[in-house]
């Protein structure tokens, strides 16, 4: 199957939104196909009928990855990414190479595909695989999101370009002016149909930028007149918040006198610290149904990313 506007074809796609059922958002996540045990955490610590009671659907997003570019590449085979596939039918691969620099397609491949394969979610939420969320927290910030106009997360509005030497470096070739546009994190956001739509059409339309979140959520939307929303206070930026957050007398859960504390961000990075996603889940489950205590914010799950 090919992509409405053509740019890549689809080796893998599954229809995670059905027939026409409600939907309330739908999560596409960017993936690395060579890394299917974060996949497999995301889907026994949060599983998609949970997700389907609560309103919402989630999509893997891949690329092809069963060949080297570099020698220092690593693969996995397409017949391992069609298994697994086949076993969780929860999976969108396009047919280009899935590198850093490619994430720019990837991210408007997630797009094009939730606007195009599930457009009666009346949210996309875009998120990366090495995030956690208290997914019960971002369903009461969806109920306060608008339905159109609406582009979300972690703002950045000052931002410079990195001219020193890293991989983020951008020369004054491909960015001259001294800020960037305003955009949003993509580690995890929020946009509405309308929007994403416009975003991937506009896509089409100029020349591609490689650093995707900026790109897609900043430079295109500056030219749509799109305002871009922050909900920084809801985020942590450092992989220690989500361990600090687990890091609680489990055992005591199963005991009403246990004081156990909700968790103080709605989302981490995990830096794919496997267990402590599944702990993070677990112990947002249980404070849904049960009164936790909240303890203050602490520097460990402060937001303290500002610019690139």
């Amino acid at each position: 199957m090919e992509s409405e506007y053509g740019r890549y074809q689809y080796l893998l796609n599954s229809p995670v939104c059905g027939g026409g059922e409600q939907v309330r958002a739908v999560i596409v996540v960017h993936s690395d196909p060579r890394r299917p045990e974060v996949r497999q955490a995301i889907r026994d610590s949060l599983p998609a009928v949970e997700l389907a009671q609560l309103g919402l659907r989630r999509a893997f997003m891949l690329a092809e990855a069963s060949t080297k570019l570099r020698e220092d590449d690593t693969t996995i085979s397409q017949f391992a990414v069609a298994a697994e596939n086949a076993l969780y039918h929860d999976i969108v691969q396009g047919d280009f190479h899935d590198s850093y620099y490619n994430l720019t397609y990837k991210h408007i491949m997630a797009l094009d595909w939730a606007t195009t394969l599930c457009p009666q979610a009346r949210h996309i939420i875009k998120m990366d695989d090495d995030i956690a969320y208290n997914v019960y927290e971002v369903l009461h910030l969806l109920e306060k999101t608008p339905d159109n106009g609406y582009l979300g997360g972690n703002a950045f509005r000052t931002s410079k370009p990195y001219r020193g030497n890293s991989k983020w470096h951008v020369s004054l070739e491909e960015w001259p002016k001294e800020y960037y546009p305003p955009y949003v994190s993509g580690w995890l956001y929020i946009v509405s149909q309308d929007v994403a739509r416009a975003m991937v059409r506009r896509s089409t339309e100029v020349p591609l930028f490689w650093i995707d979140d900026l790109f897609i959520t900043g430079m295109i939307t500056e030219q749509l007149g799109i305002y871009v929303t922050g909900f920084n206070q809801l985020f942590a930026t450092s992989a220690e918040c989500v361990r600090h957050t687990v890091n609680q007398n489990y055992p005591r859960l199963g005991r009403p006198s246990g004081t156990v504390f909700s968790p103080s961000v709605v989302v981490t990075p995990t830096d794919r610290d496997l267990d402590a996603l599944k702990a993070f889940n677990k112990l947002c489950r249980y404070c849904r149904s049960r009164p936790c205590h909240k303890r203050e914010l602490g520097k460990v799950c402060a937001n303290t990313l500002t610019e690139f």
